[in-house]
């Protein structure tokens, strides 16, 4: 039995610390939130730095207040013509955390909103939503949901049915043809703030709500 400064030491007896062992493993998002709608570049920025570009930039957006200092509150819904903030409510009311925001104008077209979800697969994304637009259109864009799993990215996409009808929604066939798709019905209740009141919105915008209450 040997000893050195008190201690004792087993003989045969080694030790090896691998440097690589030391390296913790980065954590894996499964809540963030990717969508795409229109929206116009907030009026007041006096209470804070000045408000940057809006339109197709994407916004990493961690609190509804974060959305307000960079969005317009949507116009009414008779109008529709801005909507984002719309489905910001609603998507961090029901308990969305991390969203990833990517602006258009007024007026965007379909391409549009399909480049957007294209620069969105660039981030951290898990569930992408686009309230604004009809069931179909909405398929349409969302359907990189397939190309993002074979770049081996995990991403789901969340679409409101736009019709109450419930043969219309249990024959729609995109309904089974992606197990990527998660499909809402019926429409829901919200406070607008534009109406300043609780208004009926349709099945679109339960989508942004669901994507809430998946993140």
């Amino acid at each position: 039995m040997e000893e050195s400064f008190g201690e004792q030491i087993i003989p045969g007896t080694y030790i090896r610390v691998q440097a690589e062992s030391l390296i913790s493993p980065q954590g894996v998002a499964t809540g963030n939130v990717g969508i795409v709608g229109t929206a116009a570049k907030a009026t007041d920025p006096a209470s804070g730095p000045p408000t940057p570009e809006v339109s197709k930039v994407t916004h990493i957006l961690s609190s509804l207040e974060d959305a307000r200092k960079l969005y317009k509150v949507s116009d009414s819904l008779s109008v529709g013509k801005q909507n984002l903030m719309r489905s910001l409510e609603l998507l961090f009311r029901n308990g969305a955390s991390t969203v990833y925001a990517y602006a258009l104008p007024e007026g965007a077209t379909q391409a549009d909103f399909k480049t957007g979800f294209d620069e969105l697969l660039k981030e951290n994304v898990n569930i992408l939503v686009a309230p604004e637009l009809t069931t179909a259109n909405a398929k349409d864009a969302l359907g990189i949901v397939e190309t993002a799993e074979s770049q081996g990215k995990d991403v789901i996409a969340v679409i409101g049915c736009d019709t109450n009808v419930v043969a219309t929604i249990k024959g729609a066939s995109y309904i089974k043809a992606d197990k990527r798709i998660v499909m809402c019905a019926p429409g829901i209740e919200a406070y607008d703030v534009a109406d300043d009141k609780f208004v009926a919105l349709p099945g679109n915008y339960t989508a942004a709500a669901v994507a809430g209450l998946i993140a």
